[in-house]
Parts: structure tokens; C-alpha cells; sequence
């Protein structure tokens, strides 16, 4: 989209910025608060620009593109939490209360434009995101236009199509394209006859991030039809997300967005076709646990990546299990592993620098991610760390890890985080002084978004067969409020390819 305002559109514009964003994982036993949003990014009234102004995040790039359309910002409040389980009830009614208040005490309000993620459950309210549009659109009026960005996992349903005036996707897994799709949101929503009509086509597919990334082999056919939708003559803006895996919720599943009237019907069918036929790609490539170490061994490339995205923290998960920590302990392999465990930081602190540690570390949060493991070793680092963005993955934002103790048995160096943290930045070894090229295996709880960070570095990567609650290999048993029949819990689904659903 376009950086500049057209010759012909109305500046001085009072344009309300603001919204909520959460990944939420079904299965996870945490419950997310009020403290989980501050802890992470919280940000009202003035501090909104303060915090987001420059940084590659979608209020970053609507806040840039409204002040170069001559428009006045309106903050309203933005509050994300790291992926975790299910948001409490009433934090999540303070936040959309809060934000309705914001918007009153702002009174006329030319557009509003929402940064939500899409995948958002809340204890009670399965569809979140869609009822916070439709909480904001019953507060402007009809007339008023609402752009959304929204993640490229989000689970969209009708009720969020229909509250919202255009919604925009991220493009890109790894996420690298945040300010765009926020600037795409503000020139679409604020264009002179507002946005144009739009079209939904939902599939019955879920796939696991595994298999996401945008630039794989098993995305190359859908990405080729995404690029021919975006290229087709008459079609504004096309999106297409493909869905969290691990939200149970009526609106899981693949969909496809297109703006532009009868170019973008066409366009959305073409797409949506064009996805379900690649769907035999879509499923992942695993090496057993068993297997790993002499697979680690038998290639020596280092750094080696091991993924374990069953512990994937950037989907909800604790970040706190041990199934690969015990492997390499056991076949005394080095490298560095990040586990949050607040309670084996404290120990740490206790021992003091250089001092023996000896204790139980991990699987704490729940059972389902191994057993905690007995770790001893020297503490080779302690004090709280934090590093500044610096992939591409919302650079600028600064990472707060708590308390942190680096505990290392031999070659292999265990980070002990009191918060968890996502690994889309080196700053995540880095910050507790640990040179990412000069470790022999490098653990990663996620699933693709570190490759953000750590791909440049990375000679051979490997993914694991591991337990936890972002599983790789999905079951029918994970669900009871998905639509059925759905691929591929119901491999033999026959999609209706003359009349998508829509």
C-alpha cells in the first residue's frame, strides 16, 4: 500500500488507535490476568506513541501512517500478554471497559483503527476479538470505519468479518511484517470512500505452525495463489491466515479475506481452492527423541537448532519442559537450553555466583511437558536481564526475562528465566552473556518465529517429537468445539470446491 496520502483525502482526521492482542492456548492450566498484560506490553492515553511510536508493530505503523495523512491520533489503550491460557473474565472486561471509556472521554471519532491478534478465548466468551469490534462499532455507530489488523494465526469468524470495515493480515511467518499491515489497516480504513466491500471464505483446515512458514516448501503453492490474489486487477487488499492450531474454539480453521468487490470474490475462491490443494504439504517432519543424539552427533554442524515445539512458549505453553534437557544431559551433549522456572532462579540466587548448584529444574507448571529434571552444576551468571529487540521481529521493543540464573553442567548452559520468554531475539542468550555462534546446539521453544532471530546463525536444524500442549501431531481428542468435519482430524472431508462456506 501506498506510504503517502492520495491528493484527495481529507486530512485533519480524528482517528482513535487501540486494542488488545492474545494468543490464547485451550490446553494451557494458567489463567491470563490484568498482571500478564502489564507485564509484557500495556501502553493508554499519551504513553500509546511513547511506546509504539517507530517500533515494527501495527500501532507503530498506524501511528506513523495517520501522522502522514495529516490526521490527529486519538490513543485509546493497547494491551498484549504473551501466549498463555485462557483470559480471565474480568480482565479482560477492564480492558475493553477501559478502552470504551477512552474512546467517550474522546468524543467525535472519524475512524478507529483495532490491533487484535484474532486468537483471543476468554473464560466464558469463546470469540473475543470479534465481540471487543463489536463492543467499539456499537460506540462509534455504523457509519464510523474500523480497520483491524490482525495475526496470520487468528481464527476469524463471520461476527469479526462483519463488526469490522477491513481487517489486514500479517503476510509473513516469521512475523516481520507488523507496521505494514498496520499502515496497510490506516490507508485502507481512512481512504476518501472508506474501505470497499469485502469477502470471506472459511476453510475446514488446521494446520500447526510447524508448517506455516510462509517461505517453506509447503506454503510455495499457496504463497504463489496469495501472490496472484494480491496482483489481481480490482482486488484492494487480500489476507490470508491460517489459523491457531491450539485455540479450541467454533472459529478454528484456515480463512481467506479479500477487499475489492466482484475481483475480490473471485480472487477469495481462487485462494481458498489453491490452499486446500496443497494441504497433503502442510503436514510437519519430526526426529524422535530417542533418535536425537546420535543425530546430533553423527553431523557435528554447529550451531544446530533444535526446535521443540510441543514447549512452544510463543503459543502458550510454560516454556518450562524438560524432554530435551534430559536427553542432553544424558548423552552429555553442550549447548544452551532456556527453562522458565522462577523457583530454580531462587536457588540459584542463594548459591551465589560461581557457587554448586544442585536441584530440580522444570516441568513445573503442569505434567504434561516431562518431568523435572535433576540439574547440578556451577551458576555462571545471575541478576535480572532484558535486551532490546533487535531481529526483525518487533524491533525496537524491549524484553524484560526477570531474574535470571545461567547454570552450566559441563558444555551445557541452562538459562534459568523468571518470566517466560519468547525466542524471537539472540538478545534471549545474549542477555545473560552467552554467544549464540558459539554453542554447539541451541534449544528453541517455538515453533518457526525464531527462525528470526537465530536462522543466520543457524547450520542444521532439527525438529522434535517432544510432549506439551502446542502438539505437532494434532488429535481429535484436543477438541470439543471445532467445527466438523475438519481436515485433518477428518482426513476424507471433501471440501465444497463450486461454493466455499462463507
Amino acid at each position: 500500500m501506498p506510504s503517502t496520502p492520495h491528493a484527495e483525502e481529507t486530512v485533519g482526521m480524528r482517528v482513535a488507535i487501540g486494542g488488545f492482542y492474545h494468543e490464547t492456548n485451550t490446553r494451557a492450566r494458567t489463567v491470563t490476568r490484568l498482571t500478564d498484560f502489564q507485564a509484557y506490553q500495556y501502553a493508554e492515553g499519551a504513553a500509546l506513541a511513547r511506546t509504539f511510536a517507530g517500533t515494527n508493530s501495527e500501532i507503530g505503523g498506524m501511528l506513523d501512517r495517520v501522522a502522514e495523512g495529516g490526521h490527529d491520533t486519538i490513543p485509546l489503550l493497547f494491551a498484549a500478554a504473551v501466549p498463555s491460557g485462557p483470559i480471565e473474565r474480568a480482565c479482560y472486561e477492564q480492558l475493553l471497559g477501559r478502552s470504551l471509556a477512552l474512546l467517550a472521554e474522546a468524543g467525535r471519532v472519524d475512524a478507529v483503527l483495532l490491533s487484535l491478534h484474532g486468537a483471543a478465548v476468554v473464560e466464558g466468551i469463546d470469540d473475543p476479538d470479534s465481540a471487543f469490534v463489536a463492543a467499539v462499532r456499537a460506540a462509534v455507530g455504523k457509519d464510523v470505519p474500523i480497520g483491524v489488523t490482525l495475526d496470520y494465526h487468528a481464527n476469524i469468524g463471520s461476527a469479526l468479518f462483519d463488526a469490522a470495515s477491513f481487517i489486514s493480515v500479517y503476510r509473513t511467518y516469521p512475523h516481520t511484517d507488523m507496521a505494514e499491515r498496520g499502515r496497510e489497516a490506516a490507508h485502507v480504513t481512512l481512504a476518501p470512500d472508506g474501505p470497499p466491500p469485502g469477502v470471506m471464505r472459511k476453510l475446514p483446515l488446521i494446520t500447526v505452525p510447524l508448517v506455516q512458514a510462509t517461505g517453506d516448501t509447503g506454503m510455495a503453492g499457496a504463497m504463489r495463489a496469495f501472490a496472484e490474489a494480491l496482483a489481481t486487477p480490482g482486488v484492494v487488499s487480500a489476507s490470508l491466515a491460517m489459523g491457531f492450531a491450539y485455540a479450541d474454539s467454533p472459529n478454528l480453521g484456515a480463512t481467506v479475506l479479500a477487499y475489492g468487490g466482484e475481483a475480490a470474490q473471485r480472487a477469495a475462491d481462487r485462494l481458498a481452492h489453491a490452499v486446500w490443494d496443497e494441504r497433503a504439504t502442510l503436514l510437519p517432519e519430526l526426529v524422535e527423541l530417542a533418535a536425537l543424539p546420535a543425530t546430533l552427533v553423527a553431523d557435528g554442524r554447529d550451531p544446530t537448532i533444535v526446535v521443540d515445539p510441543s514447549d512452544n512458549v510463543g503459543g502458550g505453553s510454560a516454556g518450562d519442559g524438560t524432554a530435551l534437557l534430559e536427553t542432553l544431559l544424558a548423552a552429555g551433549i553442550g549447548g544452551a537450553v532456556v527453562i522458565t522456572d522462577p523457583e530454580a532462579v531462587a536457588v540459584a540466587g542463594t548459591v551465589g555466583l560461581g557457587g554448586a548448584f544442585d536441584g530440580l529444574v522444570g516441568a513445573k507448571a503442569d505434567t504434561l511437558h516431562g518431568r523435572p529434571v535433576r540439574l547440578r552444576g556451577r551458576v555462571n551468571w545471575l541478576g535480572p536481564a532484558s535486551f532490546t529487540n533487535t531481529s526483525s521481529y518487533m524491533t525496537g521493543f524491549v524484553t524484560t526475562m526477570g531474574d535470571c540464573a545461567v547454570v552450566s553442567h559441563g558444555d551445557l548452559h541452562v538459562v534459568l528465566t523468571s518470566r517466560r520468554t519468547m525466542p524471537f531475539d539472540t538478545g534471549i542468550l545474549t542477555a545473560v552473556g552467552l554467544a549464540p555462534e558459539a554453542q554447539p546446539v541451541i534449544v528453541v521453544k517455538s515453533a518457526i518465529a525464531w527462525r528470526a532471530a537465530f536462522a543466520p546463525i543457524a547450520r542444521r536444524v532439527l525438529v522434535a517429537d517432544t510432549p506439551g500442549i502446542c502438539p505437532a501431531r494434532l488429535r481429535a481428542e484436543h477438541y470439543t468445539k471445532v467445527p466438523r468435519p475438519i481436515w485433518p482430524l477428518d482426513p476424507d472431508i471433501d471440501f465444497n470446491q463450486e461454493s466455499p462456506t462463507p
